[in-house]
Order: structure tokens, then C-alpha cells, then sequence
């Protein structure tokens, strides 16, 4: 009995071991894809922009200033996002062109400055990327209220959670607003999309 419990004790720190390796792989994998260039995923997280690579050669490109998308190449097609030759990328710019997240307010009508606070902040946070069943590759940011926007004229609690989604033909985004506070608050906003075209 005594041969049989040390052979029960070796297996269950095999069996230890094995997990502990496959945790420790898929720490590996998921810091490789958190800290830079994701080969299965397609997906390049260094820097300042995020780029996508889908597998049919559609592409896209997203500033972490703003969460703003700047580039879309849909398979085999020519840019289709507009960027204006004066476009600025600094800290505190808002981006022209591409598509900016427009939020709490869209235009001039309210308290804030034109088209609210969101699509100059650098408080957006990446909190996912994978690439979806269907093939689709998928980028989530989160942003919360901050000391900043609680001190500005739209001072509420509020989560926001923005998708961007790219597959061979299609880039979808997708803008969540929740309010994490008690109180009640109205909000206007806009993916304020510019697309290149001929000469109008």
C-alpha cells in the first residue's frame, strides 16, 4: 500500500508541474500580447497606434489618444478613412479626421467645448484584444471618470466601453455608456466618421 501511495503522490505532482507549465505558457502569451506583436492575432500593441492585420489583408489603425481610428483598408481595397494633411497628434489635439469619439456632448450646443472631452483624452485603456470565432479581430477600450472630468462642466460617474471590430470587408465600432453613479445625467454623442472621396 505503501508503494501504491508514493506512485498516487508522484502522479500529483506531475500533474502539478503540467498545470504549472500551462499557466505559466499562457502568461507568457497573454504579456505577448498585452506588451507588442501578437503573430496568431495579427495584432501590433506597441507605441502609441494600434494596428490590425487581418488574415485576408484588411487592415486598421487606431491612435490610443482618443481610442481614435485613423486608418481602415478593407481586403484588396484602397484607404477609406479620411485624415486631414493638418491633422495633429499631440497630447492635447483633437485628430482630423479618421473617427473621432464624440461624447458627453456632440457640436457646440452645452457647456463643454466642442464635441465634449473623450476624443482628446489619453485615459482610454485597452482592456481586450482576441480574434472572435468568426475570424473577426477585436479591440475593446474602457474609459472612466476622471479627476479631470469631474472637475469639467459634465461632472458624472460614467463608463465608457468602445469596440472596434475588423473582418475582411467591414469595420464596425461600437460606443457603450454606462453611469456608475445614482444620480441621473443626459449626454449626447457621435462616431464622427470622415471618409475619403473624390472631389465633391
Amino acid at each position: 500500500a505503501g508503494g501504491m501511495g508514493g506512485w498516487i503522490a508522484l502522479i500529483r505532482v506531475a500533474a502539478c508541474a503540467v498545470a504549472a507549465a500551462v499557466a505559466l505558457k499562457r502568461d507568457v502569451a497573454y504579456r505577448q500580447r498585452v506588451e507588442g506583436w501578437n503573430s496568431i492575432l495579427g495584432m501590433d500593441i506597441t507605441g502609441d497606434t494600434l494596428d490590425l492585420r487581418h488574415p485576408t489583408g484588411a487592415s486598421c489603425s487606431v491612435k490610443k489618444h482618443g481610442a481614435h481610428v485613423c486608418s481602415w483598408n478593407p481586403a484588396g481595397e484602397s484607404e477609406v478613412m479620411y485624415m486631414s494633411d493638418m491633422a495633429k497628434f499631440g497630447e492635447n489635439d483633437a485628430i482630423r479626421g479618421g473617427i473621432p469619439i464624440c461624447f458627453p456632448q456632440f457640436g457646440p450646443r452645452g457647456d463643454l467645448p466642442q464635441h465634449g472631452f473623450m476624443r482628446k483624452s489619453n485615459d482610454w485603456v485597452l482592456s481586450s484584444q482576441f480574434t472572435s470565432k468568426a475570424g473577426d479581430m477585436v479591440l475593446t477600450f474602457k474609459h472612466t471618470d476622471t479627476e479631470a472630468t469631474r472637475g469639467s462642466a459634465w461632472p458624472h460617474p460614467f463608463e465608457c466601453e468602445y469596440e472596434v471590430r475588423l473582418n475582411q470587408e467591414t469595420l464596425t465600432t461600437k460606443l457603450r455608456v454606462r453611469n456608475t453613479g445614482e444620480g441621473d445625467f443626459t449626454f449626447t454623442c457621435a462616431l464622427h466618421t470622415y471618409f475619403r472621396v473624390g472631389e465633391a
